[in-house]
């Protein structure tokens, strides 16, 4: 449950003074601009609206996090653990999401363009009707549902597929498959 606001100025002022647990708060609508906060934890926090420009926030805890309508742009999210957050409706522009943990992250009807995303987990992840653009290597998409999602800029396939005879629409590398709900409603499980 979320606890009491803090200011930017005082997140910032503690988190220099070596702080990083700032847990189950309410910092909805907060604006971070050119704020390095990497290896934060603002785990179970509610974030809604809230607006991260050109900063980092690599290595933070964002786990069980309410994120709705959240827009973050040129931001460093590389190791970044997202996992049971609700980022419904969120607008996620030239990101980088290397080795992040979205695991049963809620992303339905996001915005997710202009990213760079290798080896993340977005196991059970909920893509429903979210509109994808970016540059994305082997990523585990396990479970994960992306029915109706509008995917543009790159194509899904499993690493060792041979090129010439990919016959699906999709082509990411070396991207695990597996009871993976694709925008047209197929399920593939390649890579199992």
């Amino acid at each position: 449950m979320p606890q009491k606001n803090l200011t930017i100025r005082e997140i910032i002022e503690q988190y220099n003074g070596e702080k990083r647990n700032f847990q189950n708060l309410d910092l909805q609508s907060i604006f971070f601009h050119n704020a390095d906060l990497s290896d934060i934890d603002f785990s179970g926090c509610n974030l809604s609206r809230a607006y991260f420009k050109d900063g980092s926030l690599k290595g933070a805890n964002l786990s069980y996090a309410n994120l709705i309508e959240v827009e973050m742009n040129c931001q460093d999210l590389s190791n970044t653990n997202f996992s049971y957050a609700n980022l419904s409706n969120c607008n996620l522009t030239e990101i980088s999401l290397e080795e992040a943990n979205l695991t049963e992250v809620n992303l339905t009807n996001a915005y997710i363009e202009e990213f760079t995303m290798s080896y993340a987990n977005l196991s059970g992840a909920n893509l429903t009707n979210a509109s994808i653009g970016g540059i994305m290597e082997g990523v585990n998409l396990t479970n994960a549902n992306l029915q109706n999602a509008t995917i543009g800029g790159f194509t899904i396939y499993s690493g060792d597929a041979d090129p010439d005879s990919i016959e699906f629409e999709y082509e990411i590398p070396y991207t695990i498959l597996c009871n993976t709900t694709m925008p047209d409603g197929t399920v593939r499980n390649d890579n199992c």
